[in-house]
């Protein structure tokens, strides 16, 4: 799917301010790919590497308790929301206000809904990679050899890379 990139400042038809959810990139445009979802306006700030989704005024409001009703309460999300955000505001468009995205027709619920899961989401994906380089580079320390031995360190003689016996199996 491409995305349109337009630079702000864009025409709107109301003067008036928007409020927003503001997520991670990387939850912003996972939850952009999900088919059957509508949006209203949505920029992209590449210095705070975040997505914000321009809703109707007020809705920031809305956030806390819309979160609770949806079970979200409990865990801590990436996803905030922005009262009085001004089209002037956006550094990148990635779906400018027009027809096909207008801030007033998005289903508010639906919205937080997957903006709710595709966050948590990204935070496992990021918890994932980043115990995975944990694991990696203590493993690589344990064995001195600043690689991680493994099925493709093993030359088919069953020996690990620099020992003279076979690799033990651990287990924890």
């Amino acid at each position: 799917m491409m995305l349109a990139s337009h630079r702000s400042p864009a025409p709107t038809r109301r003067a008036g301010p928007y409020d927003a959810l503001v997520l991670p990139a990387d939850a912003g445009l996972a939850l952009l790919r999900r088919r059957g979802l509508r949006t209203g306006p949505v920029t992209y700030d590449p210095v705070e590497r975040c997505i914000q989704l321009l809703v109707p005024q007020d809705s920031a409001e809305e956030l806390p308790g819309l979160l609770e009703w949806l079970e979200w309460s409990g865990i801590a999300l990436e996803l905030t929301a922005r009262a009085d955000f001004t089209p002037r505001e956006a550094v990148v468009w990635l779906r400018p206000p027009g027809p096909d995205h207008e801030a007033g027709h998005v289903d508010l619920v639906r919205l937080v809904s997957a903006a709710a899961t595709e966050c948590h989401r990204a935070q496992l994906r990021r918890g994932f990679r980043r115990r995975a380089a944990c694991a990696a580079g203590t493993a690589g320390a344990r064995h001195g050899s600043g690689e991680v031995p493994g099925p493709r360190g093993l030359r088919g003689s069953g020996r690990a890379p620099g020992s003279g016996g076979v690799q033990p199996l651990a287990f924890s």
